[in-house]
């Protein structure tokens, strides 16, 4: 597992033995990173490890990155990206931090925007659903669906606000109110009451692992430097703060 956080240089973990053991190696934009904040990693099938940055895409093959900026690609209209994912069909997704959508495919890259059935308002979240090769998109406006080239409009169960909802590493829509995050899944919602919140923090991760565990990111508007990790597993909860997390904004595990 891998926490991820904004204000952290871009990390890979290397296996070294058959034993587990493992090591960290750093890159920063010493080694050719764009920038020292990384929001998003996702590697692709083909086995590049991208990064969106707050100063360009970045694609890792292991040795050398290639940075992709308004300045030396065609179809990228911002530096500042913000989540990844990838389709079946081995296409790229990346999103600004503000506004757009943006994908790789076939060595090209391309735009979408509101002239052209874009959806629209902020996005919160990328999804990709590699069974059915479609792409899901949470906004400020709802939940749309990139599929057989189009976009599609499909109904919520809830509204929602920003920085207070997102889809979760599965897909499922979670939703933040009052110290309560529920997570709308096909069988049901589950609650999870995040003991010691505040009213003003916002849900940065929702993350469901293969034993069971819920981990969710939560961070403090009004206190920049501070974020929780909450676990839940087996009826039990953890959490992790600022004095032993290793950033402020955990948005990735």
């Amino acid at each position: 597992m891998r926490i991820i956080g904004s204000i952290l240089p871009f990390i890979l973990l290397l296996t070294l033995t058959v034993s587990a053991q493992y090591k960290f190696e750093t890159w920063t934009t010493e080694q050719g990173l764009p920038y020292k904040a990384v929001n998003s990693v996702l590697q692709t099938r083909d086995g590049y490890v991208w990064a969106a940055t707050g100063d360009g895409l970045a694609r890792f093959d292991g040795v050398k990155f290639t940075v992709f900026n308004t300045a030396n690609t065609n179809g990228l209209l911002t530096n500042r990206l913000k989540f990844l994912a990838e389709t079946a069909d081995g296409s790229v997704w990346t999103s600004g931090e503000e506004n757009g959508l943006f994908r790789y495919k076939n060595g090209e890259f391309s735009s979408f925007s509101i002239e052209n059935d874009s959806p629209n308002g902020k996005i919160l979240s990328l999804h990709a659903d590699k069974t059915e090769n479609r792409l899901l998109i949470l906004t400020e406006k709802g939940l749309n669906v990139w599929q057989n080239e189009k976009f599609t409009r499909e109904n919520l169960p809830v509204s929602i606000k920003p920085y207070l909802a997102l889809l979760d590493n599965t897909g499922v829509l979670c939703v933040k109110e009052n110290g309560i995050v529920r997570r709308f899944a096909p069988g049901g919602i589950n609650e999870y009451k995040l003991p010691e919140d505040s009213p003003e923090s916002l849900l940065t991760m929702f993350y469901e692992a293969r034993d069971g565990a819920v981990w969710i990111g939560n961070f403090y508007r009004n206190e920049p430097r501070k974020a929780t990790l909450y676990t839940f597993k087996n009826g039990e909860i953890s959490f992790y703060d600022d004095k032993n997390l290793p950033a402020a904004f955990i948005n990735q595990v």
